[in-house]
């Protein structure tokens, strides 16, 4: 039987072929279709899911089907059942034209990540705090997420935009029972981020590879200043909550391979971006399959937390890389993340409060002592 991951990995760069026959027996269960979402998202397994782009022609790849009342991917001569997973109604909502959160908010998994980047001569937030709050408390509702990112985007400010997205985190933490991660540009006063962490951030992601969308912030940002920023914010958050993405086409696999080596040994979780075209090589699932096998090793040889990753449409880490590695009926998550287990969840919020309140007040009485 085809690997999960190798069929994740198909549907992610060959999209899937939808009969119009089936569109129009489950289009309005599913919501795409019909001038409505040209992308699915599909459960491969309980904890295993893509984002697939929908074809109108069958040109090969991956093509959807019922089967027995139940819906299947076929593949080759394979066939897999899946589970559709519908666009929920917040999101849906909020991705309107002519809302002030289109194109500004997704659903990866169960992470609500918010797109933000300044606008105007004011340099405001894209987002005000209410229009956040309102998609939040939606989507909490709905039951369909657990864990808030913000997605900062390259801000001019020496703090990085703290004084605007600070407050926001912290009035987040007093609304909502959430954990709250920040992905964006590592400070080059690296204590910014200490009150980042202060305001309320759980998790930090500063990318290594693929997030500045051009040269001149790539240069910016060089490798070395990503680095010393995780490595110094890996010395403030809690153990596997700082992590950092690699662009899995970027380089041979013995670069790649070394470099999730390093990232590991320093305490940062390394998460491998999943391409979405094809480079054309015959042994591209080879190579991803090795580097997921690499992340597993990575990960128990450093005894790396993973509680805090989530399953994501668009990526690997040691958290789903059985899924990569192992026969489909074999495939688990490497570890409970927080995010779904109630009871570990609500003694991993108790926990990240005290711990922050002691990390401020020895930050604090540091600052005092060197008379900062």
């Amino acid at each position: 039987m085809i690997p999960f991951g190798q069929l994740k990995l198909s549907l992610l760069q060959s999209g899937i072929y939808v009969p119009q026959s089936v569109l129009d027996a489950r289009q309005a269960d599913w919501g795409f279709g019909g001038g409505q979402s040209t992308e699915a998202v599909f459960a491969l397994s309980d904890d295993f899911i893509v984002k697939s782009h929908l074809k109108t022609k069958k040109n090969g790849g991956p093509s959807l089907d019922i089967q027995d009342g139940k819906t299947r991917i076929a593949s080759g001569e394979e066939s897999v059942e899946v589970e559709v997973i519908p666009a929920p109604g917040f999101l849906q909502e909020s991705s309107k034209e002519g809302e002030p959160t289109a194109h500004s908010v997704s659903l990866d998994g169960y992470c609500l990540n918010f797109f933000l980047r300044t606008v105007g001569e004011d340099k405001r937030l894209n987002l005000t705090a209410g229009e956040i709050a309102a998609v939040i408390r939606a989507a909490f509702e709905e039951g369909v997420a657990d864990l808030v990112q913000f997605n900062m985007d390259y801000c001019q400010d020496e703090n990085l935009c703290l004084d605007r997205l600070g407050p926001i985190v912290e009035s987040i933490k007093k609304q909502f029972s959430a954990f709250v991660a920040l992905r964006g540009f590592p400070p080059k006063n690296k204590r910014i981020i200490d009150k980042f962490y202060a305001s309320g951030v759980d998790l930090l992601n500063y990318p290594l590879e693929g997030f500045a969308n051009s040269d001149a912030l790539a240069q910016a940002f060089p490798e070395n200043q990503i680095l010393q920023g995780l490595e110094y914010a890996v010395e403030i958050f809690p153990h596997g909550a700082v992590s950092t993405e690699l662009d899995l086409q970027a380089a041979p696999l013995e670069v790649i391979q070394a470099k999730i080596d390093h990232l590991s040994r320093s305490g940062v979780v390394p998460i491998l971006k999943l391409p979405a075209v094809a480079d054309g090589s015959e042994d591209a699932y080879a190579k991803t399959e090795a580097a997921a096998r690499h992340l597993s090793q990575a990960a128990g040889r450093d005894k790396l937390n993973l509680k805090w990753l989530y399953p994501s449409c668009h990526s690997v880490t040691a958290l789903d890389a059985p899924f990569f590695t192992e026969a489909p009926e074999a495939a688990r998550l490497s570890a409970k993340p927080v995010y779904r287990a109630k009871f570990s969840r609500k003694a991993a919020e108790n926990f990240a409060i005290l711990r922050r309140k002691l990390r401020v007040k020895n930050i604090s009485d540091s600052y005092e002592s060197a008379g900062l």
